[in-house]
């Protein structure tokens, strides 16, 4: 079961392994109920998901399968299943992390790590949380955790030896920030570039889609310095480019789906400006609770580029309230902002409860406009 904590060992399974689960799914099997939920969950891809993973989850709890009750959790507080009901989604967690689940402890940790759904950013609480885990479970997702957590605390070098030891006990998640440990300075300036291709080429094997993602990345680069003249080989490379990342965000990585959309959205690697495309792209994410997504949903919204000023205003401020969810500070602002100027009246509990204190630690000061180009996405919010 612990393999299910890695959303790239969910997304990776054979299509005989998801028979095989929906099979005993289907004979009323807890654990394959549970499993089948979080295939749904991965996937996203077929009608009314939600309620189908909810069933799954509820047949699960029934047979004793304590992390289904953290799961449905999670549904609730980003909306999934109803309107988003923070109270009720951490009463649930808390009750499943007593019990031991080990979902409850992963979401109490991105919490922490990463100020999802008004969380304050905490990376120190996040270590103290995963060292008392480590101290009684053997769980190798914790090195993984912990890896990102002293990234945060002290600095990529340190972490090198937890993604290391997470990646020698088979996180899948481990590989690309593993890679980026070895190939990039303290600064995150690159210096060795051959070691950090290599190791996302052995990613882009095992069908990584961090890993195919970063290599796009890579690849995006290159093209550029190649000169004009060079047109086959630009041609190619760019093949190779939309290759990777429409396979990444196949897989359901967001980070993919976003630079997809600026893409088209900018008209980037001499491509034709779509800015259908690039909505369809960043909407394509923000289903994996990407809050950039939502940001960059959220600007072509007001800024009027495919909807009316009254539609692009509607739909700017769902993008705020589920952006806000996601992490993201400049949707958390927007949604408080929003709520102030009249509008997100029936999310009001929610919003004084949660963004409102967080906004006022911020000080509702607006950060610095978010530089894409310069965005590594290796953290995928939902893995």
């Amino acid at each position: 079961m612990r393999n299910f904590l890695s959303n790239t060992y969910v997304r990776n399974l054979t299509f005989e392994q998801v028979d095989e689960i929906y099979d005993k799914a289907d004979e009323g099997n807890p654990q394959a109920c549970f499993q089948k939920a979080l295939v749904l969950m991965a996937w996203r891809d077929e009608d009314d998901w939600e309620k189908s993973a909810h069933k799954m989850l509820l047949k699960a709890k029934a047979g004793g399968v304590i992390d289904a009750e953290a799961v449905i959790a999670d549904m609730i507080r980003y909306g999934e299943l109803e309107k988003s009901d923070f109270a009720r989604a951490k009463k649930l967690l808390d009750k499943s992390l007593a019990k031991g689940s080990e979902f409850a402890a992963k979401y109490h940790i991105e919490n922490l790590l990463f100020g999802l759904c008004g969380t304050v950013e905490d990376p120190e609480a996040a270590l103290e949380f995963i060292d008392n885990l480590l101290a009684q479970s053997d769980n190798p997702m914790w090195y993984y955790y912990k890896g990102l957590a002293i990234e945060r605390t002290d600095c990529l070098s340190a972490a090198k030896e937890w993604y290391d030891k997470a990646l020698e006990w088979g996180v899948a998640e481990a590989i690309a920030d593993y890679a980026t440990a070895v190939g990039f300075d303290d600064e995150y300036e690159l210096e060795d570039q051959d070691a950090y291709e290599k190791i996302l080429d052995e990613g882009c094997k095992l069908n990584n889609p961090m890993c195919k993602y970063l290599k796009a990345r890579l690849q995006g680069a290159k093209w550029y310095e190649l000169p004009p003249e060079n047109e086959e080989e630009k041609d190619e490379l760019l093949d190779d480019i939309l290759d990777n990342l429409e396979s990444a965000a196949t897989l359901g990585l967001a980070e993919a789906s976003l630079w997809l959309g600026h893409i088209y959205k900018e008209g980037l690697y001499d491509l034709e400006t779509d800015l259908e495309q690039a909505w369809a792209w960043y909407e394509d994410g923000a289903q994996f609770r990407s809050g950039e997504c939502y940001e960059a949903m959220y600007a072509m919204a007001v800024q009027g580029l495919l909807h009316s000023p009254q539609e692009g205003r509607k739909i700017a401020d769902l993008c705020a309230i589920k952006g806000a969810r996601c992490g993201s500070r400049m949707m958390l602002r927007a949604t408080v902002e929003a709520y102030y100027d009249g509008r997100l009246q029936g999310f009001a509990s929610e919003i004084e409860e949660y963004y409102i204190p967080v906004y006022t630690l911020l000080g509702g000061e607006e950060d610095d406009e978010e530089d894409y180009d310069e965005d590594d996405g290796r953290y995928d919010a939902w893995s």
